[in-house]
């Protein structure tokens, strides 16, 4: 994914056809899993966990808002150019937050449906091909999120 140019306004992605189709499947997946409260760690270490109930009524508006915003955002994006590989990707300077937001989101619900794996443990789930989607979005969308802090950053 490269930055082509960046606005007041935007920013102006050119997206191979591989991320092209990992961006959609990233977002599409949203919101992932993340419904109720991850367990305690395998160390045993309790968690005090909030009222499930309530944080499910708390976030189920806000997250139903955003699915339909993320669909208009990929309904919006430009069709790919006639001969040229990969996509255009507008990102509105407004929607940089929400974007990240999202991705984060789909970040982390996919590390709960991996079942929140220590750091040295997530080479395992890369053998389960019922893992292999969220392995895709979760580092996938952790790439995508330091490719737009970078592109806030470039002057």
């Amino acid at each position: 994914m490269k930055l082509l140019s960046k606005t007041e306004d935007q920013f102006l992605f050119q997206l191979s056809e591989l991320e092209d189709v990992f961006l959609r499947m990233t977002l599409s997946a949203f919101p992932v899993g993340g419904q109720g409260w991850p367990g305690g760690r395998a160390s045993g270490t309790p968690q005090a966990a909030p009222d499930a109930a309530l944080l499910a009524e708390s976030l189920g508006e806000v997250r139903r808002d955003q699915a339909r915003a993320v669909d208009s955002f990929l309904k919006s994006q430009p069709p790919p150019a006639d001969g040229t590989p990969g996509r255009l990707m507008r990102l509105p300077r407004g929607d940089v937050d929400w974007m990240l937001q999202v991705l984060n989101e789909v970040r982390v619900g996919s590390w709960y449906a991996l079942g929140c794996p220590e750091e040295e443990d997530e080479r395992k789930y890369h053998n389960s091909s019922e893992s292999v989607p969220h392995v895709i979005r979760y580092d996938f969308s952790g790439w995508m999120i330091a490719v737009l802090l970078a592109a806030l950053e470039t002057p």
